[in-house]
C-alpha cells in the first residue's frame, strides 16, 4: 500500500463488528507494553475493547504502508500530547480518532493532518455548546439554521474545529472561539486565527454508518485531491493470522 502525493487515505473501522478471537489476539500481541497497559486501565469492556481495535488498526495500517512488522513501530508524542512515530522509515502523517460506532485513521505522506468524528443520534443541547466554544460568526449562523436541521450543522462545525486543532497538535493552546468555519453545502470555508494563516485543506465525509468525519490537511503538495476511503472492518477479518 502506497500514499499518494497531494492525498489522504481514511480508513473506517466499526469496532462492533471485529470480534472473532484470532483477531483480537493478533492485535493484542502488537501493542507494546504502555498501549497494553492503557488499554487495561479502562473499566468498561467496551472501551477496553475499542481501544485494542483503534490501536490494532493504526498499527497494521502505518505497517502496510512502511513494509514493516506492525509490532515494531514505536511511537512518540509532542509536549502537547499528538503522537508521531519514531524512526519511521519514511515519513508518514496520520491522526485517529473514535466515537460510539466508527474508528477513523487518517494517512497522509507528510504535512499536518487531523480527523475528528462524531455519531449521529448524539443528543446535545447545540446552541449551548456554540456559545461556550464556537466564534461570534459561527454562533449567529448556526442561529439562523432552522431547529431541525441545527444539529447537523454543529456537528459539522465541531468535527471541522476539532480536525483543526488536531492537525495543529497544540493542544488547548489554540481556543476553539479564535477561528471561524463556514458551511454551505460543499463548500467550506476556513477563517484561520491570527497566528495561522496558512493554506489548510479541509473535507467532510458521511460513510455509510451516518456518522460525520471531518479531516484538516496543511501540505505543500502542488495538486491535492479529495481523500481515499478504505474499510478497515473487512480487512480485518481477512487478514491471515502472523
Amino acid at each position: 500500500m502506497d500514499t499518494l502525493p497531494g492525498c489522504v487515505d481514511l480508513w473506517l473501522a466499526d469496532d462492533e463488528r471485529i470480534v472473532g478471537e484470532p483477531v483480537l489476539d493478533r492485535f493484542r500481541a502488537m501493542l507494546d507494553a504502555d498501549e497494553a497497559a492503557k488499554q487495561q486501565r479502562f473499566v468498561q469492556a467496551r472501551h477496553r475493547h475499542q481501544y485494542l481495535i483503534a490501536h490494532g488498526m493504526l498499527r497494521t495500517v502505518l505497517a502496510g504502508y512502511l513494509n514493516v512488522d506492525p509490532g515494531t513501530l514505536r511511537f512518540g508524542t509532542n509536549k502537547f500530547g499528538k503522537p508521531s512515530l519514531l524512526d519511521p522509515p519514511r515519513p508518514l502523517a496520520f491522526n485517529l480518532s473514535h466515537t460510539d460506532g466508527l474508528i477513523v485513521l487518517a494517512v497522509a505522506e507528510s504535512g499536518r493532518l487531523g480527523v475528528d468524528v462524531e455519531a449521529p443520534a448524539r443528543v446535545m443541547d447545540s446552541m449551548d455548546l456554540a456559545n461556550a466554544h464556537f466564534s461570534a460568526a459561527e454562533i449567529e449562523s448556526l442561529r439562523r439554521v432552522p431547529e431541525a436541521g441545527r444539529t447537523a450543522r454543529f456537528i459539522d462545525l465541531w468535527t471541522l474545529k476539532e480536525a483543526y486543532v488536531k492537525g495543529r497538535g497544540e493542544g488547548l493552546s489554540v481556543p476553539l472561539a479564535g477561528f471561524s468555519f463556514a458551511v454551505d453545502g460543499e463548500d467550506i470555508v476556513f477563517q484561520g486565527p491570527a497566528d495561522d494563516r496558512r493554506a489548510w485543506r479541509f473535507w467532510r465525509e458521511r460513510p455509510a454508518t451516518g456518522h460525520t468525519v471531518a479531516i484538516a490537511w496543511l501540505t505543500d503538495a502542488s495538486s491535492v485531491a479529495g481523500p481515499r476511503l478504505y474499510d478497515f472492518t473487512t480487512l480485518a477479518a481477512s487478514c491471515p493470522p502472523s
